[in-house]
């Protein structure tokens, strides 16, 4: 028996013929009631062979008594029971050498070679589901994950399991109830085994779905959240078992009620809210290659059969159901009420997005999940009807198991999860031996195991036990000696087995253990034995555990048992997080400054929902803050929390930890409030930028010049000056609050320069480039370049932009790359604009040779029609020209065009004549169209810039792009530049209807300047700005003020120019004159410098006018700027020299002018 081992092969017979093979994975063993079993891997074989073919290879494996158990699940809720006289081993061939078993002696070269071709194909499951070893059960009911599967029903349930060869024995339950399923799969990709968790709804509809994704995510943390299931096709677009795979979700259900305007009526308009796959999955999804006989054997191996057509509906199975598995991206569109109406989800795609084709109820929720802890997510859907006539019992189990093994088939094919981030620092994977303090422990320990195991037999035979429970207490006192707990020992009626004190604080020490019912490692805090005595000091201590538990968010380390007790010792159950803590993870540079403020706001989220309960911790520390495998926060240690209904468990006198607590916690705890925790927090942000231990004297005597030292910008310093001032006053109210204006700093900062030391070393690295770009038009197809500027790692520290702006030579210009009208054609792609643009611009033979901007200006006109797509696409350039010239997102200034507006948004409504009184509407806000009127909606209209917020602006930014059109003229001060420049959007008031009416909004315009100003004098109080110190001020807009598209209301120069503005830089020109190009406004006394057309289509520029851009070289003393401009006179071909510019005689024309500032 002690031969049987994983890896080795069993082949399953009876009455002579060879019905499955079989794979060991995990070692046999006898059970107490003398039988024997064994975990197999069972592979069913499409017709029988003859067992007499191969009989020389095989010898019969028999047990000491009773029949053999294989317990492998191959149809959900059925375990396969063979006898001896069914079960045999393969001789000495291992798991490695599973594909040449079939060369074993076999007297018929026919069945030799059947046998061969089953192995050939790796058996019916061609994926490899790998048994989770004991020394990687880590995770307890509430660790980490790395892919989650949701389904719905039982059917998708049961298949989902199937398909990934997951057992019934794997079957787990929370503290809530939810029964979840554990199992892993082996990536092709990656080479890596994906932990997985499998559960089921059991309720349709989002709301439902929310919650349980949001319980999914807060208790097993995955990295990747999957819903898999059926739904409903429309005819035509989908055949019933194809699989989709979500490339956007439709939320079509949401709308508003919206006055008819005369007060007496009002009407439901339906706002569809849309998301797409996040960029990581849709890049796995994109790339990913589903092979159709791949897909086809392990449907077929899990006993899958394409529902065949009943007698006389031949034609129409044909047309309606798929012959094969196949699988495809697609829309989905998503609602609580279920579309039994084929009209209905036509009536989706007719009305809300033209690309929905499938028709279900829970994406929305999970989605809306996902999107709130920023996990990536994907929708995996079976078609199994249209919602017609057309139905088959059949198509539900055929939709489901089509469904399933896509899903396993993407896991191993298709999902790219890279390596956990603390993989290489923390030991992530710790063996569940106990850690012996002494050979004397080990013996006790021995002992006691062999008396437990003679205790269970003894019961299992009916024997008297009181002989052995006497030995076993006398060895449990001796095992506890002088009162301590020891490893090797356990807790909760032998439950919990003590593995390492992995901690110890005022409380209680912080034991790993091993739960030895659900087999996974898990955390326990145990109650200091000298305060178990004190009944105050036990209530607080449990009062955190609920405290604790009450918490259900994702950065809250969850409790498993909140109340436990064993032999005096108190204790409570938490999840294990592998990754250490903060403080550990900050002082071994595993944690780095610029990790350091996702961090916070992970945890002020967690705090934040604390201070809404009347919850407040009173001891917030890095030591506190553990990191998952992921690298994620999990606040911990709620043994000081305060609440509301607190009583007698807070004395007056010292609390907290001294560096990290707040003036009142050390003088009267009793009355700190929300703001002490903002204490602790802010103070944890300034340890983790420090990088060590925080001097305690030096930041009570002198904390203004610490701060001043911290490797972070300056405004997370203002945020941390006022999160942590010694007065209660001054900080902000809450932990909300706290991380509100932390996310507003960090939006203007983010991500910081990626200047790495080899480009400290060139010499050309040093000079400082400002990159313009404007009237960007982008298709809708192509290859997408990799989001570059957001997920490239950090290996190194890099160099805040005050220091890499000092190391610029002085007479090093600082340049402005200036492009508009990029208008890419649907054929084209993002890699195909912007690499002739890098060329050009290192050419040194062209006399521009450069090497790194500082400023990305995007004046207008991004894309054609304002799709996701194309903002996508535009966003996709963008990130390469950051990476290529050492951009951040904070030099990015960004103003929409014409062409940024989204014209599908109903922005107007039609009212019949009776119903609208044209003396109460401003002009320009109505249209009269045969018996009535067109009439502006005011509460949707600034919604046509919705997309251009979304999915580029804030995507590139980290910061929404306000849809006020009073919000509209946005300054961005640069102190080490001397730069202020206003970004302007003058398309605010176009529309369908008035399609040439370009301006500058008065209150804007306005608001903007004020703005400007208050920066400047901030700028000059806090030392980031010298009171004399020249500042150069840009205007940024899209449409010119010269020529047939210019804006017409052009008083708004005289306002520029008043406020300082010296040059003004547009697009939107498509005509081949250089008067358009450069000029001098001659009222105003403005420099102008327009963009002329990059790419523009040649409906909007003839095509023998050449596209164009220009590179400006502004000198540091901001008195006199250079313009080169640049050429393209065919598409395909190379950039030149655009030489249009008078030179020192008549004779000469230059490829560049000057102007004096």
């Amino acid at each position: 028996m002690s031969e049987l081992k994983p890896g080795h092969l069993l082949v399953h017979y009876q009455s002579r013929m060879i019905r499955a093979l079989g794979r060991v994975t995990a070692e046999a063993f006898d059970t107490e009631n003398g039988e024997w079993q064994a975990s197999v891997e069972y592979f069913p074989l499409h017709a029988p062979i003859p067992i007499e073919a191969i009989a020389d290879s095989l010898r019969l494996i028999q047990p000491t008594s009773g029949p053999i158990t294989v317990m492998r699940s191959v149809k959900q809720g059925y375990l396969w029971d063979f006898n001896a006289e069914g079960l045999a081993l393969l001789r000495n061939f291992s798991r490695e050498q599973w594909p040449q078993w079939a060369d074993a002696p076999a007297r018929d070269q026919t069945v030799q070679q059947r046998l061969t071709d089953v192995v050939a194909t790796e058996s019916p499951n061609l994926y490899e589901v790998q048994p989770l070893p004991p020394s990687s059960q880590e995770s307890s009911t509430a660790h980490s994950s790395d892919v989650a599967i949701m389904t719905v029903i039982q059917p998708e349930l049961f298949a989902a399991l199937e398909a990934l060869g997951i057992p019934d024995s794997k079957r787990e339950k929370d503290a809530q109830g939810t029964v979840f399923f554990r199992g892993s799969l082996r990536s092709r990709l990656t080479g890596r085994d994906y932990r997985l968790v499998v559960t089921c709804v059991g309720g349709a509809g989002n709301y439902d779905a929310s919650a349980a994704a949001y319980d999914v995510i807060a208790h097993h943390r995955p990295r990747v959240l999957i819903l898999m299931g059926i739904a409903a096709g429309i005819q035509g677009k989908v055949r019933i078992g194809e699989v989709v795979l979500s490339e956007r979700i439709v939320a079509y259900e949401p709308g508003a009620v919206v006055s008819s305007g005369d007060g007496d009526s009002s009407r439901l308009e339906h706002r569809p809210e849309i998301d797409r796959l996040p960029h990581s999955m849709n890049q796995d999804v994109i790339t990913y290659r589903p092979d159709p006989s791949r897909l086809d054997a392990q449907f077929r191996g899990l006993s899958g059969a394409i529902p065949a057509a009943p007698a006389g509906k031949e034609e129409e199975f044909r047309s309606r159901v798929a012959a094969a598995i196949t699988v495809r991206a697609a829309t989905l569109a998503s609602g609580e009420k279920l579309l039994r109406d084929p009209a209905r989800l036509r009536a989706v795609r007719q009305e809300q997005h033209g690309k929905v084709e499938v028709g279900e109820m829970e994406a929305a929720g999970l989605v809306a999940a996902c999107r709130r802890a920023n996990i990536p997510w994907l929708v995996i859907r079976g078609i199994s009807d249209f919602g017609d006539h057309f139905k088959d019992d059949r198509f539900h189990e055929f939709a489901s198991r089509a469904a399933a093994v896509v899903l396993a088939d993407f896991l191993a094919y298709g999902l790219s999860l890279p390596e956990s981030p603390l993989s290489e620092s923390a030991s992530l994977k710790p063996a569940s031996t106990p850690q012996y303090p002494d050979d004397q422990t080990r013996h006790l320990i021995g002992q006691l195991e062999g008396a437990r195991a003679r205790m269970k037999r003894l019961q299992a035979s009916g024997s008297n036990t009181i002989q052995v429970d006497r030995e076993i207490l006398s060895l449990r006192r001796q095992l506890r000696e002088g009162g301590q707990l020891r490893a090797g020992d356990s807790l909760g009626n032998d439950r919990y087995l003590l593995i390492e004190a992995i901690g110890r604080g005022g409380f209680g020490s912080i034991w790993k253990a091993h739960d030895q019912v659900t087999q996974a490692n898990v955390a326990i805090k145990v109650l200091h034995t000298n305060l178990a005595g004190n009944l105050d000091r036990r209530d607080r201590f449990f009062r955190g555990a609920r405290r604790m538990a009450e918490l259900q968010h994702p950065a809250v380390v969850r409790v498993l048992e909140q109340h436990g007790e064993d032999g005096g010792f108190h204790y409570f159950v938490m999840e294990y997080v592998a990754g250490g803590n903060l403080q550990q993870a900050v002082l071994k540079r595993v944690i780095t400054p610029e990790k350091i403020v996702p961090i916070i706001l992970r945890v002020g989220e967690a705090l934040a929902l604390g201070h809404s309960k009347g919850l407040i911790h009173r001891d917030v520390k890095p030591a506190n803050i553990l990191l998952n495998e992921q690298g994620r926060p999990l606040l911990t240690d709620f043994d000081l929390v305060g609440a509301a209904d607190t009583t007698g468990g807070t004395q007056t006198g010292l609390m907290g930890t001294l560096v990290y607590a707040a003036p009142e916690c050390l003088e009267r705890p009793q009355d700190a409030d929300a703001r002490a925790d903002v204490y602790g927090l802010g103070m944890t942000a300034i340890f983790g930028f420090h990088g060590a231990d925080l001097p305690f004297n030096l930041l009570m005597r002198s904390p203004e010049s610490f701060l001043g030292q911290l490797p972070c910008p300056a405004p997370i310093k203002s945020v941390l000056r006022r999160a942590t001032s010694l007065e209660r006053g001054e900080r902000y109210k809450d932990a909300g609050e706290f991380i509100t204006e932390l996310q507003r700093a960090q939006s203007v900062i983010e991500p910081q320069l990626r200047l790495q030391e080899t480009r400290r070393a060139a010499p050309q690295d040093t000079s400082s480039h400002i990159h313009h770009l404007s009237n960007l038009h982008v298709g809708s197809n192509g290859e997408f370049i990799s989001e570059l500027q957001h997920v490239k790692s950090v290996t190194e520290p890099e160099l805040s932009i005050q220091e890499a702006r000092s190391e610029a030579p002085q007479n090093t210009p600082i340049r402005i790359l200036h492009l508009s009208d990029l208008h890419v054609g649907p054929n084209d792609d993002p890699t195909s604009l912007l690499q002739p643009l890098v060329a050009d611009l290192r050419d040194k033979n062209e006399w521009l040779g450069v090497e790194r901007l500082d400023y990305l200006v995007i004046s207008g006109d991004i894309t054609n029609r304002a799709s996701p797509e194309e903002f996508e696409k535009a966003y996709a350039f963008v990130s390469g020209l950051i990476d290529e010239f050492g951009l951040t997102a904070e030099r990015c200034i960004i103003v929409p065009g014409n062409h940024d507006l989204d014209w599908n948004t109903p922005a107007y409504r039609y009212l019949p004549k009776r119903e609208v009184y044209t003396g109460k509407l401003a002009p320009g806000t109505f249209v009269e169209a045969g018996p009535g009127f067109i009439v502006r909606d005011d509460a949707k209209y600034p919604e046509r810039f919705k997309n251009f917020s979304e999915h580029f602006y804030h995507r590139l930014t980290l910061k929404p792009y306000p849809l006020d059109p009073e919000e509209q003229c946005i300054p961005s001060l640069f102190c080490d530049d001397g730069l202020l420049f206003l970004a302007m959007n003058s398309a605010w008031e176009i529309d369908e209807h008035f399609q040439e009416r370009s301006s500058i909004s008065e209150k804007a315009l306005a608001r903007g300047l004020a703005t400007a100003n208050r920066e400047l004098a901030r700028a000059q109080a806090e030392g980031r700005l010298a009171k004399d110190a020249p500042v150069l001020r840009l205007a940024v807009w899209h449409h010119p003020i010269t020529g047939n598209e210019k804006i017409q209301a052009d008083a708004f120069m005289g306002r520029l120019r008043q406020a300082g503005v010296r040059l003004c830089l547009h697009g939107h020109v498509h005509e081949e004159r250089a008067e358009f190009l450069n000029y001098l406004d001659p009222q105003r006394g403005l420099h102008v410098i327009g963009g002329g057309s990059f790419g523009a289509p040649t409906h909007a520029r003839p095509e023998s006018v050449p596209r164009l851009y220009n590179l400006l070289e502004l000198r540091r003393d901001l008195q006199h700027v250079q313009v080169h401009t640049r050429c393209r006179r065919k598409q395909g071909g190379a950039w030149d020299g655009w030489a249009v510019w008078p030179g020192e005689s008549p004779q000469i024309r230059c490829t560049y002018y000057g102007v004096k500032l």
